[in-house]
């Protein structure tokens, strides 16, 4: 017969081995999963006719592989280069935004990771 105590212990080592595994795997997950700082800057600007647009500027090399703004709400963008576009350190490129509302946020993807800026 299987006495209460002999169960409760079980079940706390169980537990104990769990909660380290867990702990395990989200540690692992926290360092290859951070994406740390985005290796672009990005700025809103908007033109003497009032047309907003944003500068990249790479902080790092960097291949830009798409750009949205306002989450894909209905914005066209129009750049003087095609993506995915690689730029060195310091470069940057400007891209008008053609939106319906106020741009409020950018996603950018590029090969070193996907990063959200908001304005």
């Amino acid at each position: 017969m299987i006495k209460c105590y002999e169960l409760a212990g079980k079940n706390i080592v169980r537990k104990g081995v769990m909660l380290k595994i867990c702990v395990g795997v989200f540690v692992v997950l926290g360092i290859v999963g951070c994406s740390g700082k985005p290796p672009v800057s990005m700025t809103l600007k908007s033109s003497d006719y009032g047309v907003p647009y944003v500068t990249i500027t790479a902080l790092d090399e960097v291949t830009v592989k798409d750009i949205r703004f306002n989450r894909g709400a209905n914005c066209k963008i129009n750049s003087d280069r095609s993506l995915p576009a690689k730029i060195s350190f310091g470069n940057r490129f400007d891209v008008v935004i053609a939106c319906p509302d106020k741009v409020i946020e950018a996603e950018i993807a590029t090969d070193k990771g996907d990063y959200t800026f908001t304005f």
